[in-house]
């Protein structure tokens, strides 16, 4: 007699699982899909990412509305969360020094931003294309690119303090 096998299709195996993970450079990252928000933690800075939007980064096919950025972290990497067009929070702690080229471009439902002090890096096109940006806060000590909020037409609020480039 030959064994009854039951086959689990791949999707139900893949909702069971509500959390997924990995590496970027020296920090990790995790998924929780049950508050659709992903999380970098760890000591040092995220890798870089370069390519069409959700296509390079190993979280761009993930449908999360809030990041948290944790302690430790020191710089978020370059088109890290290019594309992310459901992102609505952001959590930026005091110790990160650089934000990359294009790490938050396109990501339209960002509403509000606050850079905190500590970044003194602001890549090109950081923000570029957030069509619904209504404020952002940016901290003394910090240089800006022409390019940072373009085609942000929502933007009605900015605070830039004396001594920002």
């Amino acid at each position: 007699m030959l064994p009854v096998l039951t086959a689990v299709p791949f999707a139900a195996a893949a909702e069971a699982d509500q959390s997924v993970g990995g590496i970027t450079g020296s920090c990790k990252w995790s998924y929780d899909a049950d508050t659709l928000t992903l999380t970098i933690s760890g000591t040092g800075q995220m890798d870089d990412y370069v390519g069409a939007f959700q296509t390079s980064a190993p979280w761009g096919s993930l449908c999360f509305r809030n990041l948290v950025i944790e302690e430790g972290v020191t710089r978020i990497g370059f088109c890290a969360f290019q594309g992310c067009v459901n992102l609505t929070s952001i959590v930026i702690p005091e110790n990160v020094t650089s934000i990359g080229t294009n790490a938050f471009f396109g990501c339209t439902s960002l509403t509000n931003i606050v850079i905190p002090k500590s970044v003194t890096y602001l890549g090109d096109n950081v923000y570029y294309g957030c069509t619904n940006l209504r404020s952002v806060v940016i901290s003394k000590g910090m240089y800006l690119h022409r390019n940072d909020f373009a085609k942000c037409p929502s933007l009605t609020r900015i605070v830039i303090p004396e001594g920002v480039g």
